[in-house]
């Protein structure tokens, strides 16, 4: 398995397990109550899938972008329900889009380079988490550290993915990570990207 989805694999299984509960609210039909509790298992369903996830198996990866689909689904049509307004939840379903969102880069546009970093035994691919950075960002309140080491320890991917892929990797790359949180926006990456 790769470096960045086994980091990714961790974090989200425990933010599924806390965030597991039916995200049901009042004044709806029968149709979406019962949506809102289905949502709640299918959460605990992504958890499952993502921690056996065979990122080489077809009929598995078609079943786990179901499963990204069917939250999405979730957040659109539940979405201003009360449960889904606390901040945890908001959080929970922000990271489970951004782990979709990961995977499906990392097993399609970056497939290639991601092996050749694994080769390369690239230590700052090996240290570096994108689900923490996700999780931190979303988080923390002052997030100049998170900034700092957005793109791995002092940035070091840059240089990582250039050499064992070229620039245009480090474009793909570059790019998707900042377009998964929008508090990335504040960070000052000058000189950095």
């Amino acid at each position: 398995m790769t470096t960045l989805l086994r980091f990714v694999f961790i974090g989200v299984t425990f933010i599924v397990s806390a965030h597991g509960a039916s995200v049901a609210c009042g004044n709806l039909s029968l149709a979406d109550s019962y949506l809102g509790a289905s949502c709640g298992f299918r959460i605990k369903e992504f958890g499952e899938k993502l921690g056996h996830l065979d990122f080489d198996n077809n009929d598995e990866m078609k079943e786990f972008k179901r499963s990204c689909a069917a939250l999405d689904d979730c957040t659109r049509i539940l979405g201003h329900c009360e449960p889904m307004q606390d901040e945890d939840t908001k959080t929970a379903f922000s990271l489970m889009k951004s782990t979709c969102a990961l995977i499906e880069f990392a097993t399609t546009q970056f497939r290639s380079c991601d092996k050749k970093l694994d080769e390369a035994k690239s230590k700052c691919n090996e240290d570096w988490n994108p689900f923490q950075t996700q999780t931190d960002l979303s988080q923390k309140t002052d997030i100049t550290e998170v900034c700092s080491n957005y793109f791995g320890k002092d940035n070091c991917l840059k240089k990582d993915v250039t050499d064992a892929c070229g620039v245009n990797e480090w474009e793909k790359l570059k790019e998707h990570l900042l377009s998964l949180n929008d508090r990335v926006k504040k960070c000052d990456f000058k000189g950095i990207v």
